[in-house]
């Protein structure tokens, strides 16, 4: 049986027990096993925005000789010219069209699909994980906990806490192997060509910590030297993940908050030395230039935690992590270490929209709402497609309504006198509410938060 006829029939089943029970029964077909790995594999790249024309297989427009030429030879191909950047733009899609036009019409199918990274049989890694034990790579992550779901009671205020900065920038692993030589790779495994880090890299190669693995964030900095936005930051490091190039004057930053041994950073791994002892190790390594340990704070109470995140916020960035000075590392979500964030539920008035542009120019961009007295205006959105529409199509009626809103916390005062609110989403429309929350009373209420929180730990 082909490899597309495999695919086919995986793909006809609706069921996630019968697919695999397919995949099993094909187990020792090699050809299968590096089809799902080649698909589905992070740290692999093809860089091939596009499955180009095929090339003839034959005469002046052909590059390969071999009488008998399989999808086994397409694939190594593959890996040794494309993934591994022997041949970029047009003399890569050129290469790929010459593969293509080597293969029966069935493997060709295959081919594409393996570099389109989509199968098209309803399934991907952790199916493939179950039919061959840990052939697609899993990436070792700890995340964060809220602060409603720790014992924020029991952490040592006393001794003081951490809080970090939270950048607007992307999660990266900067894998420092003990021959050299740098990796950075995304959350999800997606590895970047090293082609626009070389200051990045250079910086990490000044320090003495071979063979560990660094966590923190990668930032774009501008021609002004201030670190871009989130949305147009990503946006470049997105491209740059697909082998583009780094917009001329910008500049990529790495800034650090944790590192451990690589060989600690496995799925399911511990590393049990406490975070004060990692965070100490990282900012005594003398990290300078492209390369910089997160900002950090000693808190003692919440409070002071509040106040830090709000800092934050007001300087347009996303907020901060607290973490416990004992914590260890590892491939899980901590309760040892919170993302902080207060959420408060508050009601205002709409007074308008603003319109929408590019999917949005049909409908609006946001919502426009007060507080009653006028102190307090902001543009909310976070509107499911269906309530776009609908409100959209009835926007008078809703002049005048009062929403509920929830909130991380307030902006500073404006030069006119009005403040404004950080990630303002919506929750829901109050019928049975005539009157806005006034700017006293939303400050009343993030004060009654943090002071709910306080008593907590009291």
């Amino acid at each position: 049986m082909s490899i597309l006829a495999i695919l086919n029939r995986v793909a006809q089943t609706t069921k996630k027990t019968e697919k695999e029970a397919i995949l099993k029964e094909n187990a020792g077909n090699e050809t299968l096993q590096r089809v799902f790995y080649l698909a589905y594999q992070p740290t692999i790249n093809f860089f091939i925005k596009k499955i180009p024309p095929v090339m003839p297989k034959s005469g002046a427009g052909s590059i390969f000789d071999e009488e008998e030429f399989t999808l086994d030879h397409a694939l190594q191909n593959l890996v040794e010219v494309i993934s591994k950047r022997k041949l970029t733009g047009h003399a890569a899609q050129q290469y790929v069209g010459n593969l293509l036009g080597q293969l029966s019409a069935d493997d060709a199918e295959v081919l594409q699909r393996v570099i389109g990274r989509d199968l098209r049989v309803d399934c991907g890694a952790s199916t493939a994980n179950k039919v061959w034990k840990g052939l697609i790579l899993d990436v070792p992550y700890m995340r964060c906990s809220l602060p409603k779901e720790v014992n924020l009671k029991a952490f040592p205020w006393a001794q003081g806490l951490f809080s970090q900065l939270k950048s607007d920038g992307s999660f990266t692993n900067v894998n420092y192997f003990a021959d050299g030589g740098v990796e950075f790779m995304t959350r999800n495994g997606n590895v970047y060509p090293n082609d626009e880090f070389g200051e990045v890299i250079e910086a990490v190669q000044r320090v003495p910590a071979q063979a560990h693995q660094f966590h923190g964030e990668l930032l774009v900095l501008g021609p002004d030297g201030n670190i871009l936005e989130r949305a147009e930051g990503n946006g470049i490091l997105n491209k740059l993940a697909k082998g583009g190039k780094l917009p001329e004057g910008h500049k990529i930053k790495f800034v650090a908050w944790d590192m451990i041994p690589l060989d600690q950073a496995v799925p399911k791994g511990k590393y049990e030395v406490p975070y004060r002892v990692r965070l100490a190790t990282l900012e005594n390594l003398g990290l300078t230039g492209a390369i910089e340990v997160v900002e950090t704070r000693v808190v003692h109470s919440i409070r002071e935690a509040y106040e830090h995140y709000q800092e934050m916020l007001a300087l347009g960035l996303e907020g901060t992590i607290l973490k416990h000075p004992d914590a260890i590392w590892e491939d899980t979500t901590s309760k040892k270490q919170v993302k902080f964030k207060l959420d408060v539920d508050l009601d205002l008035e709409c007074v308008g929209f603003t319109e929408g542009n590019g999917r949005r120019a049909e409908t609006f961009g946001a919502m426009k709402l007060r507080s009653s007295d006028g102190l307090l205006t902001v543009n909310c959105s976070g509107f499911k497609k269906d309530d776009l529409a609908r409100i959209n199509e009835n926007r008078e009626d809703y002049i005048g309504r009062i929403m509920t809103i929830r909130s991380n916390a307030m902006t500073k005062v404006r030069k006119d006198g009005t403040r404004s609110l950080f990630l303002p989403r919506f929750i829901e429309e109050r019928n049975d509410k005539m009157d806005a929350d006034s700017l006293e009373k939303v400050m009343l209420q993030f004060e009654s938060a943090v002071t709910d929180l306080e008593a907590l730990l009291a």
